[in-house]
């Protein structure tokens, strides 16, 4: 269960969310200037176990899973709100892959440079990466440390938005899954909740 909740002080805001996670809690505290860029964000990352039991469930199987997920949420298209948010400050491209993404994939451009925003369908993830020039190693945004400018701004939007980063470490993490492209002994968290691919994008 997600709660979530604003309150004004005075020129700043307070913006708190919580994610139970079996007896713990996920805390995110973005502490905002208006005008100005995030500050640092302090994370708790979901309990590994939690996430399993959650790609476990979408996929109704990790020795055979099914992707018939990925045509129902194409269909809805559930974050059509966040990208038009997006878009305000940044040139959204969808450059989803329906053969290998199990998520949303979009390019994100300003006059900061260029991000790299995947949005998970299996469950309320995402990560963010930074992209020095075309066809490059994207270089990861870590959930904890400093956001700045048009970085900052798209991942309080996530946040706001109910979406779960996660992090490098987790995401490099092996699972016993059977995929299309990668490798069983190489499958690992991020290709079960973003894309089939048997290199993750910063290596």
């Amino acid at each position: 269960m997600l709660h979530l909740g604003l309150m004004g002080l005075g020129s700043r805001r307070k913006f708190e969310s919580r994610l139970m996670v079996g007896e713990r809690f996920m805390e995110f505290r973005l502490s905002l200037s208006m005008g100005l860029p995030l500050q640092r964000i302090q994370v708790q990352m979901e309990d590994h176990d939690r996430l399993l039991r959650t790609i476990e469930a979408r996929y109704g199987s990790l020795v055979k899973p099914r992707f018939d997920f990925v045509e129902v949420e194409l269909k809805k298209d559930p974050h059509a709100l966040l990208c038009e948010r997006i878009s305000r400050i940044a040139e959204v491209e969808d450059l989803t892959n329906v053969n290998d993404d199990v998520c949303f994939s979009y390019r994100l451009r300003s006059t900061d440079g260029v991000l790299w925003l995947r949005v998970s369908m299996v469950g309320p993830y995402f990560v963010l990466m930074r992209i020095a020039a075309l066809g490059a190693h994207g270089r990861f945004v870590e959930p904890g440390g400093l956001k700045e400018g048009v970085e900052g701004q798209i991942f309080e939007m996530c946040v706001q938005e109910g979406l779960v980063p996660i992090d490098r470490e987790t995401c490099e993490r092996p699972i016993e899954m059977l995929m299309f492209k990668t490798e069983p002994e190489r499958v690992r968290v991020f290709n079960a909740l973003f894309t089939d691919a048997d290199l993750l994008p910063w290596e």
